[in-house]
């Protein structure tokens, strides 16, 4: 995202939204982080 600043200002609400506990959410925000970090390694990325 730090290469597409306009992407990144658009999809800032939508993530910080998923990433919130509660509203119907299953999983907890620590489990979510964790599947995100976990996804950055498999694919290589740097998190």
């Amino acid at each position: 995202m730090a290469h597409a600043p306009y992407a990144a200002r658009v999809l800032l609400p939508f993530t910080v939204t998923l990433m919130r506990e509660g509203l119907g959410s299953v999983l907890k925000t620590k489990l979510k982080e964790m599947a995100v970090i976990k996804t950055s390694q498999v694919n290589g990325c740097n998190y």
